[in-house]
């Protein structure tokens, strides 16, 4: 009888976990490097390409890129389906959405729901104090792409909540195979290095 329970009181809680997961809460403990704003500083480096899968990729450095921020959606890219594939993308990685300053700080995360599209971030409620408080100057969605293996085992492990910074460059980058232009210029960052903190 006891283990009947047991096992009941586990799966509910097993599945309210899972229906949790993706939730923020009010007064995690955020780390102070959030409180600044991204840097981006322009510069003038020359152009490099990168193959991956036999794909050359050629990218313009456009920008440093320098950010800290508190994930609150994301979306990991397979270059096997959509449009990734369509475009023989194997190169970008996955898209976060990240939130700073204020709305890491003060944001009313159990009033906010955050969800990524293809390309974008979203945050919609319906609670108008919770709407007007928050700063949509303070939001990013983040287009990383990088061929770094380590990198991109890393991207894959954050989760939201955790606390990222990401530097980089700011870039266009054009993909060629075989001298065919399959997309034109997109506007994305390489990410150089990521430092994970878990705020739970």
């Amino acid at each position: 009888m006891k283990l009947k329970y047991f096992v009941l009181v586990s799966f509910i809680l097993l599945v309210i976990s899972f229906w949790n997961r993706h939730n923020l809460y009010e007064n995690m403990p955020v780390v102070d490097d959030l409180s600044q704003e991204p840097l981006q500083v322009e510069i003038k480096e020359p152009e490099f390409s990168i193959d991956v899968n036999d794909i050359d990729y050629y990218i313009q450095p456009l920008y440093d890129y320098d950010i800290y921020g508190m994930v609150v959606s994301y979306r990991h890219h397979n270059s096997k389906y959509g449009l990734h594939k369509l475009w023989n993308d194997n190169l970008n990685v996955a898209d976060f959405c990240l939130v700073w300053r204020d709305n890491a700080f003060k944001a009313q995360f159990d009033k906010l729901d955050f969800y990524s599209g293809q390309f974008t971030c979203n945050v919609k409620t319906s609670d108008r104090q919770a709407w007007e408080s928050f700063n949509m100057f303070q939001l990013s969605n983040n287009h990383l792409l990088t061929a770094d293996t380590s990198i991109r085992d890393k991207l894959k492990d954050i989760k939201i909540g955790d606390q990222i910074r990401i530097r980089g460059v700011d870039c266009q980058t054009i993909v060629t195979v075989r001298v065919v232009l399959v997309v034109p210029a997109l506007h994305v960052n390489i990410v150089a290095m990521v430092h994970v903190k878990r705020s739970m």
